[in-house]
């Protein structure tokens, strides 16, 4: 756990613990956290808004912009601290538009096959994601499937 309700079930292993924004205790720069998909919008004012309710945070959350075409607008993740992808590609490309400001990529499922994690590496930025977080949601889909195709029979 990283300490935070928002991280638990977060892996939080030693080379994705994420690099201090500031050396200063105060006051805390604004996080500039980047939601990429192209989709579920309706995440980025929640998430806002559970952040609001803590009093100390310095973070925005803010969506992406995509062309008509649903092409990623790269300048709109320059100055980006935190890239969260969910089903967006990040690539080496999407890494530099974001800007030496980024300390942080964060796959809020299991999954991280469309993180160049090597290029993350490469410029020091951990990856971190959420293995396990949808082992209920999975048991029960099966449990589900299972009773449904009992009925067919």
């Amino acid at each position: 756990s990283w300490g935070h309700p928002s991280m638990d079930g977060v892996a939080a292993a030693p080379c994705c613990r994420p690099r201090p924004l500031s050396q200063a205790a105060t006051p805390r720069p604004a996080v500039d956290v980047v939601w990429m998909h192209n989709g579920w919008e309706m995440i980025v004012p929640m998430m806002q808004r559970r952040l609001d309710e803590i009093e100390t945070h310095a973070c925005t959350v803010r969506q992406a912009s995509y062309s008509e075409e649903g092409e990623l607008q790269l300048e709109s993740l320059a100055g980006a601290h935190v890239l969260v992808p969910a089903m967006a590609f990040v690539t080496e490309e999407r890494l530099a538009a974001a800007g030496d400001g980024l300390a942080l990529v964060y796959q809020p499922a299991v999954d991280t096959s469309r993180i160049d994690v090597e290029a993350c590496r490469a410029r020091g930025i951990p990856v971190c994601h959420a293995p396990g977080s949808n082992a209920n949601a999975l048991a029960e889909a099966i449990v589900m499937l299972m009773l449904a195709a009992a009925e067919w029979e």
